[in-house]
């Protein structure tokens, strides 16, 4: 709170006065609530001292729960790996390394990342995701689709009263919507795009040679930055 005080203070928004009286304020609730514990604790008689336990027996303290042996956590994990794996498996190989640095040097700033608006903004490779390989849809074609998906739904209202477990159809055929980054004619589906960046942010933690890659990529964003600035 008080470096965000002190920026304000010092950009003009607030007065430096207002800034050390609400300091002081902070500092003084504190107080009363560090002697407000001291008091509760003293009162219960949780602030006693105690003798120290030298015993060299087992300790009867009840073990810490071993996460692996956790069936949620262990789901979770399979879940985190199966979600990593087609990023995993395209690191791994050497010619599909080379593609995997090329996105990550021109898709991984998210700032510089947008949605296709129309497949006529540029010549794109393909109009198939480059992770998962199904066709993806551009804002343009999600406009179009939108009538269709409205009547759709309207035909399929009283079907969905009469049977509950009727399903609507599919209009959009489970399209996603395409990303695009400039420095590349390829593109991902937003679903695709999202594991992409959380594979790269939690990978480059345990792979070295990723963290080089990601390291170079965010030095240079910050640069074009600080020049553009």
């Amino acid at each position: 709170m008080g470096s965000l005080r002190g920026a304000l203070a010092a950009s003009g928004i607030v007065k430096q006065e207002v800034v050390d009286e609400l300091d002081e304020k902070d500092r003084e609730e504190r107080e009363k609530e560090f002697k407000k514990k001291v008091e509760s604790m003293t009162s219960t008689g949780r602030f006693q001292s105690r003798k120290p336990n030298i015993s060299r027996g087992p300790s009867s303290e009840s073990p810490k729960k071993d996460r692996r042996a956790d069936p949620e956590w262990q789901k979770r994990k399979e879940e985190l790996k199966k979600r990593s794996e087609p990023f995993d498996l395209l690191w791994r190989g050497e010619r599909s390394r080379k593609f995997m640095i090329h996105v990550l040097r021109t898709f991984l700033p998210p700032p510089i990342v947008k949605f296709v608006g129309d497949w006529s903004d540029k010549e794109f490779k393909s109009k198939n995701c480059c992770i998962c390989k199904n066709e993806s849809i551009s804002l343009e074609d999600a406009i179009k689709a939108s009538g269709e998906v409205a009547k759709a739904m309207v035909e399929a209202f009283p079907k969905m009263l009469d049977d509950p477990k009727y399903k609507m159809p599919d209009v959009m055929e489970g399209k996603k919507l395409a990303v695009q980054a400039p420095d590349s004619n390829a593109v991902f589906c937003a679903p695709c795009y999202r594991e992409f960046i959380r594979w790269a942010l939690f990978k480059s933690g345990v792979d070295n040679s990723l963290a080089r890659v990601v390291s170079s990529v965010r030095k240079k964003y910050q640069k074009s930055k600080d020049n553009a600035g």
